[in-house]
């Protein structure tokens, strides 16, 4: 009896999660393109994204063998998330990246990243129409920070209403990866996310 190998079955697994994830952000941008009631198509194009970034981070771990990813091939796959979901509404530079984190950190990595870009262009493109965001992610000593900038007027954080969206998810996701968020109002704001210490698995 031939023994399949583990990277073959992994690799088999990651691309099947890939096109489930596809597939349910087409019909999940179907449904958000139909809806006439704009609060829905709002709820419906956050969930467009956030499956966006999820597919991503699936996408960076499919593209690999090992049991950790590049961060900056991360945010790249991120920035062209964003930029397919917002368009010319926002524009998203990655300031650094380097380093290599474990797998387990890509799936939440990827929707604090995508949370704070939306908060980003609820907060900071205004009257504008446009948003210009910069994102860094480097790895402090035991630490990693998370940095996403924007130049808009900047925000004072309070208690999130609702835990499963916005700033409340990100500082879920920051919890459950052992960090914490920070906003600083600095010629527009700067989100800081600091979490774990090294966790590459290679």
């Amino acid at each position: 009896m031939n023994e399949t190998d583990p990277s073959v079955l992994m690799n088999e697994m990651s691309h099947r999660v890939k096109n489930n994830m596809q597939m349910l952000q087409s019909l999940l941008g179907a449904g958000m393109r139909e809806a006439s009631n704009p609060e829905a198509r709002e709820v419906l194009a956050n969930a467009v994204r956030r499956v966006g970034a999820m597919a991503a981070a699936q996408n960076s771990l499919y593209c690999t063998s090992t049991t950790s990813f590049e961060a900056r091939a991360l945010l790249e796959a991120l920035v062209r998330n964003a930029s397919q979901g917002f368009g010319q509404k926002v524009d998203v530079a990655i300031e650094a990246a380097s380093g290599v984190l474990a797998n387990d950190v890509a799936v939440p990595l990827a929707l604090i990243v995508n949370e704070l870009i939306s908060n980003a262009m609820k907060h900071g493109r205004g009257e504008r129409g446009h948003v210009s965001v910069r994102i860094g992610l480097l790895q402090q000593g035991k630490e990693w920070v998370l940095e996403v900038a924007d130049d808009g007027p900047g925000f004072t954080i309070v208690e999130p209403q609702k835990r499963a969206s916005g700033l409340g998810l990100v500082i879920l996701l920051a919890r459950q990866l052992g960090g914490t968020l920070n906003v600083v109002t600095d010629r527009g704001a700067r989100c800081v996310v600091r979490f774990g210490g090294p966790r590459s698995g290679r």
